[in-house]
């Protein structure tokens, strides 16, 4: 049986009504990727600030432990 060109539009639009769902899931979904990526690399930097100001804490104090007990 041979399909009409009416019925094959009626096809092609479904199909394309499926295709822009699935284009909107795709954009949805790199949104929420992008959001998350943004708060990890916020985290990120949260540690190595942290990182940084522990590691000068910790070398001051070596310092000071050093000119007090065996520094000349």
């Amino acid at each position: 049986m041979e399909k009409s060109d009416h019925d094959l539009l009626i096809r092609l639009d479904e199909k394309i009504d499926m295709i822009l769902e699935k284009l909107k899931k795709c954009e949805d979904n790199d949104k929420d990727h992008s959001k998350r990526i943004n708060e990890l690399e916020g985290f990120k930097g949260q540690i190595i600030g942290f990182a940084a100001a522990l590691s000068f804490v910790i070398s001051t104090i070596i310092s000071k432990f050093s000119q007090i007990f065996g520094g000349n």
